[in-house]
């Protein structure tokens, strides 16, 4: 992918970095703050939904963990997920 690639003098991957320092530029040009905000805070709420729904696929596979592994039990990853769910529907609703 173009965005893989790291230098070879700083271990980084330059061009990722580049492209996202733009993007932000562009979008903190683009609208006002405020709108960043909230829009970064479902953004961020919507990640969270995402982990906590793979844990729920990974727990409902139930491979053996690795015996290093923190295991939690499944209310976790069930309530997180509600918990991310309710926070955007709140933030969408205002």
């Amino acid at each position: 992918a173009i965005f893989s690639g790291v230098s070879g003098v700083t271990h980084t991957p330059l061009l990722a970095t580049a492209a996202v320092v733009v993007l932000t530029w562009l979008l903190a040009v683009a609208f006002p703050l405020e709108r960043l905000a909230e829009a970064t805070s479902i953004f961020v709420l919507f990640i969270w939904l995402l982990a906590n729904s793979a844990l729920i696929v990974m727990k409902l596979r139930q491979d053996r963990p690795p015996p290093e592994a923190f295991v939690v039990p499944m209310w976790v990853p069930v309530s997180g997920l509600l918990l991310s769910a309710a926070f955007i529907v709140v933030s969408i609703a205002g």
